[in-house]
């Protein structure tokens, strides 16, 4: 079976999309021969591994390299985004800059795989299992949640026609299940992305002076950071430390900012130590599909406190090692102090929280059921009963 990965970054940036697809390659198992198909955009963020970094990681499976066309503006109101999706189109230009040679190499395959829905125009025309998923925007599925206005449902028309008709599976994480029946499609997934436990354990002999909280993320305002900054602007720091660590656009107002440690964009192997070192995960972000560091957290030992935005992914932990919050800064500011002033609130069993990690989300047994859905829709595909 020929599987082929699409995302919209340079594999070298080496963060969440493009640690999805490195742990999926690592497990893959014979009899599945794997290409992917990424771009030399970076985004916003540092390339922080070599070419021989990311060859590495791949090991056995073809890569190709394509030039991403993107729209310039910076802009994103409800205008800016219907002449980009609309208008520019910038899948469609490029899809048509591939050469014809290097587009059938992409379309050589049996299942293509979207960690950026936009590219499913790739396919146009195969017979084929195409699977979108919830790795980036979700476009089409963000609007199904907005599809009470005529507005929405008129654009989706518009999106569906030109990027997604191609479409006939969904890949979607735990909280976002119930739109599958709404989607229609054929090919069906609902799983979770995996966390590789032999690098984010727990410390059980840290036993710190100060409660330390952490936060981890893309520095941007969607993260949660319009509600921590306030909040650790209120917080009386003689009893607790806050540790931040990433990039992004805010990075220089954190940097500046006397009441924060700041640790900057670090390797996986310091990301790690630090989170053993800290006592409590705090996460109060708005703007995710999946949090692989909530994953992160809760692999290392953590007490994580996360928005409910984030609820239907990780209630399997609520009460035990998580709790969710509204969106509301006051809300936050009480129980952060309440924790403060009572540690016993977070106390846990850090081996029971990070053996159920382990067990239910290590990278090994999260690819052996995502191998197993693209096994059963290959089969699903040419007729075959397995």
């Amino acid at each position: 079976m020929k599987l082929t990965f699409v995302t919209f970054t340079d594999l070298k940036v080496g963060r969440g999309t493009e640690t999805v697809i490195f742990n999926l390659l690592k497990y893959k198992p014979e009899g599945i021969d794997a290409t992917i198909v990424y771009t030399d955009d970076p985004g916003n963020n540092p390339l922080i591994l070599s070419d021989k970094n990311v060859k590495d990681l791949i090991k056995n499976s073809k890569q190709i390299k394509i030039q991403k066309k993107s729209y310039k503006s910076k802009k994103f109101g409800k205008i800016n985004r219907i002449y980009r999706d609309l208008i520019d189109k910038p899948a469609i230009r490029t899809l048509k800059s591939i050469s014809k040679p290097v587009l059938e190499e992409i379309r050589d395959t049996d299942i293509a795989y979207l960690l950026y829905n936009e590219y499913a125009v790739f396919f146009n025309g195969m017979n084929i299992p195409v699977i979108g998923s919830n790795h980036t925007s979700g476009l089409e599925l963000s609007v199904y949640e907005e599809q009470n206005t005529f507005f929405y449902r008129i654009y989706l028309k518009f999106l569906h026609q030109i990027y997604f008709k191609n479409i006939n599976g969904y890949h979607v994480f735990p909280n976002k299940s119930q739109l599958l029946p709404m989607l229609n499609l054929k090919y069906n997934m609902v799983l979770a992305p995996g966390i590789d436990c032999s690098l984010y354990y727990p410390d059980y002999a840290v036993k710190n002076t100060k409660l330390k909280f952490l936060f981890v993320a893309s520095l941007s305002s969607g993260k949660g950071l319009d509600i921590l900054l306030p909040l650790i602007e209120k917080i009386d720091n003689s009893r607790a430390e806050f540790h931040i660590a990433g990039g992004g656009p805010m990075a220089d107002e954190i940097k500046n900012n006397i009441k924060v440690i700041y640790h900057g964009i670090l390797s996986n192997s310091e990301l790690s130590k630090l989170y053993r070192e800290c006592d409590v995960f705090i996460y109060p972000s708005h703007s995710d599909a999946f949090p692989a560091v909530t994953l992160q957290a809760l692999s290392s030992g953590l007490y994580v406190m996360c928005s409910d935005y984030l609820k239907g992914n990780f209630d399997d932990f609520e009460n035990k090692y998580l709790e969710y919050l509204p969106l509301d800064i006051e809300k936050w500011y009480s129980r952060v102090n309440e924790i403060i002033k009572n540690n016993n609130i977070i106390k846990h069993d850090k081996s029971e929280e990070y053996s159920y990690v382990k067990d239910n989300y290590d990278w090994p047994v999260i690819s052996k059921k995502f191998y197993g859905y693209m096994m059963k829709f290959y089969n699903e595909s040419k007729g075959i009963n397995k």
